[in-house]
Parts: C-alpha cells; sequence; structure tokens
C-alpha cells in the first residue's frame, strides 16, 4: 500500500493528495503498476524532482512524503469505508424491492385466484339452476302427459 502511495504521488508530479487518490482509484487494481512501480520507484523518484524543479516547486522532503502518504492512506481507508457502506445501503434497498415485488406478485397471484374460484363457483350455482329448471320442465311436462291421458 506504501508502494502504491509513492507511486500514485510521482505520478501526479506530488501535486496534492486528491489526485494522488484519484490516480489510486484509477489504477487500483493494475498489477503491473506494482511491479513497475517496485523497479521505478527511485527513477521515477528523481524524474518527479527533476519535473517539479522545472515547475519551480521545491522537492518534498522524506516527512512530507510520509505525512502526504499517510493522509493519502487515511484518505483512501475512508472513501473505501464510504464506498463499503454505500454498497450495504444498496444492497438492503435491493432487498427490500424485491421483498416488496415479490408480495406484489403473491397479491396479484392470490388475487387471480379467488376471481377464478369466484368464476368457477358462480358457474355451479348456474349450472345447479339450469338442472333445477330442467327438473321443473321435465316434472311439468309429465304432468300435462298424466293430465292429457287422464282426460282421455
Amino acid at each position: 500500500m506504501k508502494l502504491k502511495s509513492e507511486k500514485a504521488l510521482i505520478n501526479v508530479n506530488n501535486r496534492g493528495i486528491e489526485q494522488a487518490i484519484d490516480w489510486m482509484m484509477a489504477h487500483g487494481d493494475d498489477q503491473s503498476t506494482d511491479a513497475a512501480a517496485s523497479a521505478n520507484t527511485e527513477g521515477a523518484e528523481n524524474q518527479s524532482i527533476n519535473e517539479s524543479n522545472v515547475e519551480s516547486k521545491q522537492p518534498l522532503t522524506e516527512e512530507e512524503k510520509q505525512a502526504q502518504i499517510e493522509r493519502l492512506e487515511a484518505k483512501i481507508k475512508e472513501r473505501r469505508l464510504l464506498r463499503e457502506t454505500e454498497e450495504r445501503k444498496l444492497e438492503k434497498e435491493q432487498e427490500k424491492n424485491r421483498r416488496e415485488s415479490g408480495k406484489i406478485i403473491t397479491d396479484v397471484k392470490r388475487k387471480g385466484e379467488i376471481k377464478e374460484m369466484q368464476k368457477i363457483a358462480e358457474q355451479r350455482k348456474r349450472e345447479k339452476m339450469e338442472d333445477r329448471l330442467a327438473r321443473e320442465k321435465v316434472k311439468a311436462m309429465i304432468a300435462e302427459d298424466r293430465a292429457a291421458q287422464a282426460a282421455r
């Protein structure tokens, strides 16, 4: 982590912690930068010092570099914690939405089943009514036939 922090400071020409953090976020998972950083740290430091002299900036002392590295690491930890808490909040919100949508889907299915059961009950009522009416017609026809036979 210390090596990455130093590399970040070197790559942003010691312009500040914010730029170094941004650089580390952009190149944080770069394995090639880790390997290159260990091999080129001293050469890059000399180049950084030369470039900062050209820009008429004074190179940082070891204590200042350490302080910047510590601040950089602290800010990285802070941002990581913030990102993790935001991710946890997002996961909780997504889980809540998933549960709510599950409830809605369950309610819709239940209402559909209730409507289907009501349709079936109404159909049975109609069939019973039709059967009763058909029986009454048959009884009426039988009564008419009997009356007609009795009249003969």
